[in-house]
């Protein structure tokens, strides 16, 4: 299974809070996540996100999300 979160915030927030807690949550259960951030969301490398957690900027996420898939895959917006 896959799981792709969105966070396209320049700035650390509650929701980019949250959005590391998932991280850290799915990677206590094994699964990888791959996080979509802002090309300038430089603040993503000082965070905890848990083994296996890989942070992608995208400069137009719409590409990245619409990509066919192989397996099954879960999208937090």
């Amino acid at each position: 299974m896959n799981l792709i979160q969105l966070d396209l915030q320049t700035q650390p927030g509650g929701a980019e809070t949250y959005a590391a807690f998932c991280c850290r949550a799915f990677a206590e259960l094994g699964i990888k996540t791959r996080l979509l951030i802002h090309p300038h969301a430089h603040f993503w490398s000082e965070m905890s996100l848990g083994a296996g957690t890989e942070c992608v900027p995208v400069s137009d996420p719409a590409e990245e999300l619409l990509r066919p898939r192989d397996t099954p895959t879960w999208f937090l917006i």
